[in-house]
């Protein structure tokens, strides 16, 4: 004895699954027995379990239900002829042997009489006795309701596109991941760049846009996804620290230079003022009063020649200065030349990007790339 089960039966998308001895696994999945390419149908369906002596049907935790007869089951033996449904595509299980047992025997014709037969029924009117009556109300089971009956002639083709759900586009979420990111990166340094606020915290900001971001634009979402939105999360995060630190040094040497620059204009000014002629008297006078403190005074003669000499050396220079000759960008030119110097070291480098990570920022790092991570895989 065979046994089968019509999809979709009297439909022009009407087609059968025969099913072998034992246990056949049914779903949308590859690695299912018999494959079900529908949106309502689980990816493990049901199994359907057929031996000598009986057919069994056994719902494996499916989303969508599996009904016998219209009432939710989670396991149920199968007679022919019971109609089964999975989500909602519609079936009739039936065997070979009650196929033949189905075809009704021929009714002896009786003899003529003068009675006359019944009236026909009126035009477009179907009386069916066996489906007169309605069903009784189905019990649910676990919450799940049985979804309507298509009617017939009128059920969607399995491969139609508004019941399956979108594969999405492996590409357009990866430039979904990075869009997101890039977004969280100049959000963040702009808020750094005109606030000062350093706010670690945007770290999470910026794995919440790299994972959400694959959703909305190549709507897929797996594991791998996951690993990808993580690992973007995490070069944005230190591509952000590092502009943040490299804005906040360049301020702090342009400040600095700045201060040095005032400081020495007004040295210049004061000393040119303080030593008009150049004499070594004015200069003894003038170090003297620079050198001079409430608690310690310093008298003229207590300066020595090596520093009147230096002094000399530099006057042109200070007279540049006070004069407006000398320029902020000529003066630390200098200073400059020694910052590349530093930052362009092995050591400089290392003390850099220490600097830039920061130890307070690693729990926000965590954050971030874990978030990333569980919003892009989905529940795949």
């Amino acid at each position: 004895m065979s046994y089968r089960l019509i999809v979709n039966p009297g439909t022009p998308q009407s087609w059968e699954i025969l099913l072998k001895p034992g246990v056949n696994r049914i779903g949308r999945g590859d690695q299912n027995d018999f494959v079900i390419n529908h949106g309502s149908v689980s990816t493990r369906h049901c199994e359907v379990t057929v031996t000598n002596d009986a057919v069994s049907l056994k719902d494996l935790g499916s989303t969508n239900g599996t009904f016998v007869g219209r009432v939710a089951v989670t396991e149920s033996n199968l007679q022919p002829g019971q109609h089964v449904q999975l989500g909602a595509v519609d079936m009739t299980f039936e065997s070979t042997a009650g196929a033949a047992a189905s075809v009704p025997a021929p009714i002896p014709v009786a003899a003529p009489t003068t009675t006359p037969p019944p009236p026909p029924p009126p035009p477009g009117l179907r009386i069916n006795r066996e489906h007169s009556a309605p069903p009784p109300a189905a019990n649910p089971v676990g919450g799940i309701m049985p979804p309507p009956p298509p009617a017939p002639g009128q059920f969607k083709p399995l491969n139609s596109p508004d019941t399956e759900k979108p594969e999405g586009n492996f590409a357009l979420s990866v430039g979904g991941v990075v869009l997101g990111a890039i977004i969280g990166m100049v959000v963040w340094h702009l808020i750094y760049r005109f606030t000062g606020w350093k706010a670690g915290i945007m770290a999470l900001g910026i794995g919440c846009l790299a994972g959400v971001a694959p959703q909305l634009i190549g709507h897929y979402r797996s594991k791998w996804m996951g690993v990808i939105a993580a690992v973007i999360t995490l070069a944005a995060i230190f591509t952000t620290q590092y502009f943040n630190t490299q804005f906040r040094y360049d301020s702090f040497v342009n400040e600095a230079s700045t201060e040095m620059y005032d400081g020495r204009m007004k040295y210049a000014k004061e000393a040119i003022q303080a030593t008009p002629n150049g004499t070594d008297e004015e200069i003894r006078k003038f170090l003297a009063t620079e050198q001079s403190f409430e608690e310690h005074k310093v008298k003229p003669e207590e300066i020595e020649p090596e520093e009147i000499e230096y002094f000399k050396k530099e006057l042109p220079e200070l007279r540049d200065m006070a004069a407006g000759k000398i320029s902020k960008e000529q003066y630390n030119k200098e200073f400059n030349e020694g910052r590349e110097e530093l930052e362009n070291s092995v050591i400089g480098r290392i003390i850099f990007y220490v600097f830039a990570l920061g130890i307070f920022n690693i729990v926000n790092i965590v954050l971030g790339v874990g978030a990333a991570y569980m919003t892009a895989k989905g529940d795949r």
